[in-house]
């Protein structure tokens, strides 16, 4: 069985010492069975970053599947026994006697060829979106011409079918500029500047500017948070975009006369911002699809709200790429409620060919 499965996999004692392994994993990692049997695994199979630099074992995936005791999947970076880098798609599973580990089994995928078709995908999406900004700009700097009265004046029905065309083109801009901040983040490109930042202040300056949204469906909002000021180092315009998707969506996927509530807590290890509403909720089976790219779940195809399916995409690469987390709670007809958390240490600096769109 172990010889026939399809992927690479290496089986470890309470020691770390591997117990088995099959050819595939040998085929992926480039080692003779003899040089890895009865060794520690972390000593053979390094994780490391993609420049090469080793990660600490203590954030592996088998590090944290025997601090948790559940099988952990995660893409991952491993050094070959030739000292090239190779993409796989590790699974790690604890073997546990009475709750106590005693072993793992790990499944190594190579995703080289996966990781390239992504590239060929996001450089023609990038290249697109770059094609159609100038055709944009053409019909956006003519419509407004147009309702300026520079090409004389119109009757109202005429500024009316203008002003459509604008807010299509814009909608249309929007779009674009969200697909090449998804092309940028999947590339690892976008820059992250950490600096001192008032989480209270930025929270109300955010709040602020979607106020115009909630009084147009006559929304109530509330906000809570201790009085006592939080300072992070994090990236203020990569925070506050995640904050503004996330307010939007509620707005979005809330109907007319609802309720959001922001709150913001700080434990001993993250600073979490909760965005709650009473909306239309995330039905059960669509949950574990929600952060998928261009996923809509079948509830809000039956309400006729507007979307890509990008938003959550999108949002959740960028509070990954600031150390942090993004998930949900959510009951259809009910509400939803999303977490945004930042570790309390503040993001790590990157450096990056592209700043944010917005």
């Amino acid at each position: 069985m172990i010889a026939s499965i399809g992927e690479g996999l290496i089986a470890t004692d309470d020691k770390g010492r591997i117990t088995r392994v099959n050819k595939q994993a040998l085929d992926i990692f480039g080692y003779k069975r003899s040089e890895l049997l009865h060794h520690r695994l972390t000593n053979k199979i390094v994780a490391v970053f993609e420049n090469g630099k080793p990660i600490d074992v203590t954030d592996t995936a088998i590090a944290k599947s025997y601090l948790t005791g559940e099988a952990i999947s995660q893409r991952a970076n491993y050094r070959r026994s030739d000292g090239s880098v190779i993409p796989v798609q590790v699974t790690v599973s604890p073997l546990l006697l009475r709750g106590i580990p005693i072993g793992a089994v790990q499944l190594f995928r190579d995703i080289r060829e996966e990781i390239q078709m992504d590239k060929m995908k996001s450089d023609f999406i990038s290249l697109a979106s770059h094609q159609l900004r100038t055709p944009l700009s053409t019909v956006n700097i003519y419509a407004s011409m147009l309702i300026d009265g520079l090409a004389g004046d119109l009757t109202d029905e005429q500024r009316a079918f203008t002003r459509t065309i604008l807010s299509a083109a814009h909608r249309m801009n929007e779009l674009i500029d969200t697909l090449l901040n998804i092309t940028r983040i999947e590339a690892g490109g976008i820059e992250v500047s950490p600096t001192k930042v008032e989480l209270h202040t930025l929270l109300e300056e955010v709040i602020s500017s979607i106020m115009p949204s909630l009084e147009e469906k006559n929304m109530s909002l509330q906000f809570k948070a201790d009085d006592e000021p939080i300072y992070i180092k994090t990236d203020p315009i990569l925070v506050r975009e995640v904050l503004i998707n996330l307010f939007t969506n509620a707005i979005k996927y809330t109907p007319e006369a609802g309720t959001i509530e922001i709150m913001l807590l700080k434990s001993n290890k993250n600073i979490i911002i909760s965005v709650q509403d009473n909306g239309y909720g995330i039905p059960a089976l669509a949950q574990s699809h929600i952060f998928a790219k261009f996923f809509r779940a079948d509830n809000i195809l039956l309400h006729d709200v507007a979307g890509t399916g990008l938003g959550l995409y999108l949002t959740k690469m960028i509070a990954e790429s600031l150390n942090g987390d993004l998930w949900f709670e959510s009951e259809e007809n009910k509400g939803s409620t999303f977490y945004f958390s930042l570790p309390i240490h503040g993001s790590a600096s990157r450096q990056g060919t592209f700043k944010l769109s917005s």
